[in-house]
């Protein structure tokens, strides 16, 4: 973004010109990319980024205005002047739907949140409808939900799928045309368009077609976002009127009416005509806001069954000519490759929004045959040396009279126990014992290297995974080190293997060891912060696992 904000230098050639509309193209792009990625993102995170983008964007359209008052951009020789304003006039619609779209980001997860919550209560209460499966089978099935659940109802594919920001790619793709119709107008009617007469030189050729591939690439996947939302709704069996279909639903304009009905602007001012100034600018402000956003969702949707109409108006036009052409069955449109009770059995457990339209069974079997050929790849990919040792286990015994005396808390004199950190503290011990040869030492390393993936899977899910992350980075700690040199705390197990006559030594020497290192640790601090277990370093953690 250096050249369209760039006040000072003159640039009179013609690639000079095209350069800097490229720029502002690709501005472009970039927005109509970014409005997925803020699904996934925490509110704090979409304030930020959406700001960024903000600051940018103004900064570059006040330059580019600049520019036309001073002439730096050159419109009466090239001409150009139609196409920057409506590039940049664009980029400033991108980017109020990108924000306004974020207004929408929290309350679309707490919906959502809330149906999957209600979902899952579902799926845990239901009773397998072939009782003859096999635990195998009902198991896949119940994952399949999850996943199904997982894939549709996650926030990057709603925000993807909603009108507003499939509506991008139809402006993504007015920009890119708009730019490749220009770049051809100026390098086919003028002699001086591929002149550059700056200080920049020859770098801007460089960044014109650096930018001007960018545009293209960039702007095949907010096409591809619209043509699959134009499919939804082509696909749609229900016959809703257009009233329906242009309904602007709650959860666009619910963060606008919250604030709009949360108590006045927290300043500390005695004057009640002050108060009520501010208490009404920001009434107004909201109810414009709102006005606003109804306006771009309406829009976006008119968009949306305007695109739909006239492809529809095509594949119609296109299946008639076929079935004159005899090339088609009767009945070759209604055909469909997904098995029968696709629609019955995973259109339950698909998470929407109000006034979402239902997927196309392609959709969801497509989700369904990638669970399908995960489970597959996993089934060539077994971690081969954990499933032996797991074949040399007797049984689970000792984990489950371990865990049943762990009673995980916050508030206790101890940090809570992971999955993770008592099987390296175990890994460590069994290094550390006389009489193991070396090569079935190496292979309890790599069976529980395999097995730690899955542990750290469960150690992930903990409802307190934040409070907990010493647990996890004391586990990872003490691992690279007995993984990698043998040691544990500094001190090296295999030596201590050589040295030692006895396990029963070995582990008391080991005991001795960690108590030392806690002891000395407690005496050090008071009582505070770092008193507190899960704030305890990653080494103590560690030494009181042992």
């Amino acid at each position: 973004m250096k050249l369209p904000v760039d006040l000072s230098s003159s640039m009179e050639g013609g690639r000079d010109q095209l350069a800097k509309l490229s720029s502002t193209a690709f501005m472009c792009i970039i927005i109509g990319n970014l409005m997925p990625s803020i699904g996934p993102m925490d509110n704090k995170d979409i304030l930020l980024n959406v700001t960024a983008v903000g600051i940018l964007v103004i900064t570059i359209f006040v330059n580019v205005c600049i520019q036309f008052t001073t002439h730096v951009i050159n419109t009466s020789k090239y001409d150009i002047a139609g196409e920057h304003v409506m590039t940049m006039l664009f980029m400033l619609l991108l980017l109020v739907i990108l924000s306004f779209l974020a207004l929408a980001v929290p309350i679309s997860k707490r919906i959502l949140e809330l149906k999957y919550r209600d979902m899952h209560k579902t799926i845990s209460t239901e009773e397998p409808k072939e009782p003859n499966k096999s635990s195998v089978e009902i198991l896949k099935d119940v994952v399949r939900k999850y996943w199904l659940m997982a894939e549709i109802g996650s926030p990057q594919f709603v925000m993807a799928r909603s009108a507003t920001s499939s509506v991008s790619g139809a402006i993504c793709l007015v920009v890119a045309v708009l730019l490749v119709k220009t770049e051809f107008r100026m390098w086919s009617s003028s002699d001086e368009a591929g002149v550059a007469n700056s200080d920049y030189a020859g770098s801007t050729f460089l960044i014109l077609w650096i930018q001007s591939i960018g545009v293209m690439l960039g702007t095949i996947a907010p096409i591809f976002r619209w043509f699959t939302a134009i499919s939804f709704r082509c696909s749609k069996k229900e016959g809703d009127n257009y009233r329906n279909q242009l309904k602007v639903e709650d959860y666009w304009i619910q963060a606008l009416a919250e604030w709009k009905e949360s108590p006045s602007l927290p300043l500390r001012i005695r004057d009640s005509k002050c108060r009520r100034l501010i208490q009404n600018t920001k009434n107004s402000i909201l109810s414009f806001s709102t006005r606003v956003q109804v306006l771009i969702v309406v829009t976006s949707k008119t968009v949306c069954l305007i695109s739909v109409f006239v492809v529809s108006l095509i594949l119609s036009g296109l299946y008639c000519s076929k079935c004159l052409k005899g090339k088609v069955a009767r009945n070759g449109h209604k055909g469909s490759d997904i098995a029968p009770g696709v629609e019955l059995d995973l259109n339950r457990y698909v998470l929407r929004l109000e006034g979402e339209v239902d997927l196309p069974e392609r959709i969801l079997k497509n989700i369904s045959d990638a669970l399908d050929k995960l489970i597959q790849k996993a089934k060539k990919q077994q971690p081969e040396k954990l499933m032996k040792l797991l074949e040399k286990s007797s049984g689970f015994k000792g984990i489950v009279e371990f865990d049943s005396n762990q009673v995980p808390s916050l508030h206790s004199e101890e940090p809570p126990n992971s999955w993770s950190l008592p099987v390296v503290t175990l890994t460590s011990i069994a290094i550390s014992l006389p009489n193991i040869k070396s090569h079935i030492a190496d292979s309890l390393l790599c069976s529980v290297n395999e097995g730690l993936s899955y542990a750290s899977l469960i150690d992930q899910s903990l409802e307190n995974i934040e409070d907990w992350i010493n647990l996890k980075d004391a586990a990872n700690f003490v691992w690279v080190r007995v993984e990698l040199y043998r040691k544990w705390l500094d001190k090296d197990l295999q030596m201590m293997a050589l040295k030692g006559k006895t396990c029963r030594e070995n582990l008391q020497r080991l005991a001795d060891i960690a108590k030392d290192y806690v002891m000395e640790f407690l005496s050090k601090v008071n009582r505070g912060p770092e008193h507190e277990p899960l704030n305890w370093p990653v080494k103590v953690i560690a030494a009181n696992s042992m």
